[in-house]
């Protein structure tokens, strides 16, 4: 749960806790109809912010990704398995088709071995959308044969699309 999520569910407890104290002192005898308005005011603002912060996380996740994948197999896996994670994500076989189809408004998800099979002049391209890389090489030489590529990140494989989720948000905030 995040922070925020946390803070707005101890909020509506709280929210329930007074309203029960409320209803308490009702029976008691206790006019309390401005703090019951009050209470279902307030209830109604938590209720506009929990849905602007779920819009929120919805629209975080409908980033584009675009996978650069040499493996087509490989890549339709975990292209289906970014989208149920609700991103907007499509595959590309080559750096080619990668450098058509990124914009400002997706991320660039690449194996290591279909970035090396770049061109000088497209490596130059890519750079300026700093990639997360995914490799299956070993840390020190995957980060050797990543660094001309400006990475954001280095991912080994098989890819644990939760530890991408949680870059593509940093990325995104």
């Amino acid at each position: 749960m995040s922070e925020s999520s946390e803070a707005l569910h101890q909020l509506r407890s709280a929210l329930a806790a007074t309203q029960a104290e409320c209803e308490l002192l009702e029976m008691d005898g206790t006019n309390v109809t401005g703090l019951q308005r009050a209470l279902s005011e307030s209830f109604r603002r938590l209720v506009r912010v929990e849905v602007l912060e779920q819009e929120q996380a919805a629209d975080e996740r409908s980033a584009r990704v675009v996978l650069l994948e040499d493996d087509e197999r490989v890549g339709a896996a975990i292209v289906r398995r970014l989208m149920r994670q609700g991103y907007d994500a499509c595959l590309v076989l080559s750096v080619p088709m990668a450098l058509r189809w990124i914009d400002s408004n997706a991320t660039l998800v690449a194996d290591l071995t279909a970035l090396e099979e770049a061109t000088p002049i497209e490596q130059v391209a890519l750079r300026r959308h700093r990639p997360i890389v995914l490799t299956g090489a070993v840390a020190p030489e995957a980060s050797r044969r990543s660094a001309p590529f400006l990475p954001r990140a280095l991912l080994g494989k098989p890819l644990n699309v939760g530890d991408l989720d949680v870059i593509l948000r940093d990325h995104r905030a």
